[in-house]
């Protein structure tokens, strides 16, 4: 550790390190003033600026976000050891070195030690412990990396220091940091938490007491206000950005053409900012809203959705933001705007830059502090943003970011505005009327339908949406919308589906269920996917009585039928070639394809190569969903890896020629008993609708099925009789003969009447 030496000179404070004798630092504190003391006052605060810390009032103690980040990152562990204090160090504050590590170690371990010596318990040492790392963290990190080399970083303090404040200060001045107290109210405070001056040393210079609202910020301010300030110039971006003069009513189909159908001045980057707020169509809304995204995202478009808030940055954000105490806001933005640094797109850079400086500029009455605190917030949410909507590099990419609710706050609205002058296209929007969004601009377009909905989450995954047909929506004519698309398409000509659930009449099953894909609602093209409608129902109870219910399920049934007819189906303890090595073909979440289509155990490779791709995909899409539970928590994934990869033949053979645009594979699920489903069996179900089956499950009692395992709901449930328990499942081989020789009785019976 370093020691601390007395002061003779004030010039001493500015004495480089190796000139100092033992190394020594300063640790003092001002209550007299004088033209001597103020010149040094000047000084010291142009090494603050530097490379420093001011401080002017107490430390904010840590709140909730940053202790529950300590925890989520270092947990709650302490142990009174140096040891253990440096390697925690290492984890918590990478960027110091060994030598750093160990002094601030040792440093925390004498200070807690005395507190252990006054009396404190393990718990209160604990306590104090984990503030002092959130305030390194927080408050002082980057100065630390700084500790012990030739320039000691300085800390400037105002005001009467609080007990855990120089426990704080007294580590770090241990650790190779020159410290400044000024306590313009006199010394009797401090004498209180130090009564010897143990921990620091006051400064005996003749002089009167401080000036009355005396501050060496203040100081400072009326010093540079008599220079000329530096000038903030932004290099120009090669084009300008023309916002909205070019649209033509309808934002949705505006922000879907290319620059070459928005204007053909190559002056001008044409972007859009627009706000809507309601909805055109209530039955529609979301339905439109994913499809005007895959289209987007069909032209190679980046799409962002910020859902009801911007989260704040968190301490990592935080610590990138290089930054120094600012005398005035011109300084201050001159230097922080170097934060913005895209070394691959240098255009973008230019744009972000100038847009950035535009927006800070505007308020002229906000103090600096909340400036450089406005600024910091912006810039990490730059720095999140923007180059995950320039992913491809390229400036004319057209990118849009879409705000999806209320914008919260002066930041929010400070950083949409700020979006919107750059070259990508910023979409607010909120369906629902009662909530109110400030965001304002003279160059915003804004359009408000009369029609207001409830706010759901953004349907950002076309498969967490139900379309509703019809009949469910807006009692439409059915067979019109049934049948009134007349594409015509070659034989499995798309690769990929997109298999959406839709949302039924328990009367629409039986008219839904033998059409093909292409006749469906909501069924679409997209690039080279499909949107995919399917059936996923369970059907509660028993109308009509027995006879006509297992006549029902039968006239469902065909040579394209998978039929369950109890659970469990799938049990843990079957065999499975794949189970033992499920482990292996994951790693941080996600498949490893290759190592899994060599494996021994795999068993599809006789399948389609494109199949085989599209069932690996959905596969993962399952996994990263989270749909099962104890997905990541309980293993549960490996049980997904091992049921997908072990299917039965007859589903296998379903699956290989599937025709996302014709008729669709098909699977009924009997239950009539109290039998559970197992774990598997939910897997397997939530595959099979993931894949693109129609699954209708009937469940004469009512119990729980597959939904055991699932965290959300994926199916629509049709509660249409009483419940009736310990059925027998017919023989529908039987009864199909049945029905089919009645059905040519009928026919012969008419034929001869005929003659």
């Amino acid at each position: 550790m370093f020691e601390r030496a007395e002061l003779n000179k004030t010039d001493e404070y500015f004495v480089e390190g190796s000139l100092r004798k033992n190394n020594a630092i300063y640790f003092c504190r001002l209550t007299t003033y004088n033209e001597e003391i103020d010149n040094f006052l000047r000084t010291y605060l142009q090494q603050v600026v530097k490379n420093g810390i001011y401080i002017n009032g107490k430390i904010p103690n840590p709140d909730e976000r940053q202790l529950s980040y300590y925890e989520e990152i270092m947990s709650l562990n302490f142990v009174m050891d140096r040891l253990f204090f440096e390697n925690s160090i290492k984890k918590w504050l990478p960027r110091l070195d060994s030598s750093q590590r160990r002094c601030v170690a040792e440093a925390i371990h004498n200070v807690l030690n005395e507190m252990k010596q006054q009396g404190k318990t393990d718990n209160m040492l604990k306590n104090a412990y984990i503030k002092f790392m959130c305030w390194f963290y927080y408050k002082f990190e980057r100065i630390l990396n700084q500790l012990g080399k030739e320039r000691f970083p300085k800390i400037l303090y105002e005001g009467n220091v609080s007990a855990y404040e120089l426990k704080v200060f007294d580590i770090l001045s241990k650790a190779g940091c020159d410290i400044l107290l000024l306590q313009y109210d006199g010394d009797d405070e401090y004498l209180k938490l130090d009564p010897k001056s143990e921990i620091s040393s006051l400064i005996n210079i003749k002089g009167s007491k401080f000036p009355k609202g005396f501050s060496v910020i203040e100081m400072q301010k009326k010093n540079i206000e008599q220079q000329t300030l530096p000038k903030i110039e932004i290099e120009k971006p090669e084009k300008t950005i023309n916002t909205n003069t070019w649209l033509f009513g309808d934002v949705f189909a505006d922000s879907v053409k290319s620059q070459n159908e928005r204007g053909t001045d190559s002056r001008f980057f044409y972007n859009l900012f627009a706000k809507v707020m309601g909805a055109d169509d209530k039955a529609t809304y979301y339905n439109e809203l994913i499809k005007w995204k895959l289209k987007l995202e069909s032209k190679n478009r980046t799409v962002i959705i910020i859902e009801n808030n911007i989260a704040m940055p968190d301490g990592n954000e935080v610590q990138r933001i290089k930054r120094k105490n600012y005398l005035n806001t011109a300084q201050m933005l001159k230097d922080i705007v170097e934060n913005i640094d895209f070394p691959r797109n240098k255009e973008l850079e230019k744009y972000a830059k100038s847009a950035f400086i535009s927006i800070m500029e505007e308020d002229k009455e906000t103090s600096l502090q909340k400036l450089n605190n406005r600024a910091v917030i912006l810039l990490c949410w730059i720095n999140r943003y923007v180059p995950k909507l320039f992913v491809s590099g390229d400036v004319n990419s057209i990118p849009t970011l879409v705000y999806y609710g209320s914008c919260k706050g002066t930041n929010e609205e400070y950083f949409i505005r700020l979006m919107a002058k750059l070259p990508m296209d910023v979409l607010i929007l909120c369906p629902d009327l009662s909530m109110e969004c400030g965001v304002t601009d003279k160059l915003l377009y804004e359009k408000k339908f009369e029609n207001s909905i409830p706010q759901q989450r953004f349907p950002t995954e076309i498969s967490n949406v139900c379309f509703g047909t019809a009949a469910y929506n807006a009692e439409r004519e059915l067979d019109t919308i049934l049948y009134n698309d007349t594409g015509v398409y070659r034989n499995r000509q798309f690769k990929k589906a997109i298999p959406i659930s839709l949302q039924t009449t328990y009367e629409e099953i039986k008219i839904l269920w033998p059409q093909e894909a292409k006749y469906r609602p909501n069924f679409e093209t997209l690039d080279d996917r499909v949107m995919l409608p399917v059936i996923f129902s369970k059907i509660s109870g028993v109308p009509n009585g027995k006879d006509a219910y297992w006549n029902e399920i039968s006239s469902l049934i065909n040579e394209d039928t998978f039929v369950i007819k109890s659970f469990p189906y799938i049990q843990g303890t079957d065999f499975n070639p794949v189970k033992q090595h499920a482990p292996s073909f994951l790693k941080n979440g996600k498949l490893l394809l290759q190592k899994i289509k060599n494996h021994p155990s795999y068993q599809y490779s006789f399948m389609r190569e494109d199949m085989q791709d599209y069932m690996m995909d959905k596969l993962q899409e399952l996994i990263d969903r989270r749909l099962i539970r104890g997905t990541f928590t309980n293993g549960a994934e490996y049980t997904m890896v091992a049921t997908a990869l072990n299917l039965d033949k007859r589903l296998l053979r379903l699956i290989q020629k599937l025709d996302f645009t014709k008729a669709v594979p098909k699977v009924i699920i009997i239950n009539t008993t109290e039998s559970v489903c197992s774990l598997e069996d939910s897997i397997l179900v939530a595959y099979l609708n993931m894949l693109g089956f129609d699954i209708a499950m009937f469940i004469p009692t009512g119990y729980q099925g597959v939904e055991r395992y699932f965290e959300n709901s994926l199916f629509v449930e049709h509660q249409i009789g009483e419940y009736i328990y310990d059925l027998n499942v017919l023989d529908f081989k039987s009864v199909n003969k049945s029905i089919k020789k009645q059905t040519e009785s009928i026919a012969v019976k008419l034929f001869r009447r005929g003659r």
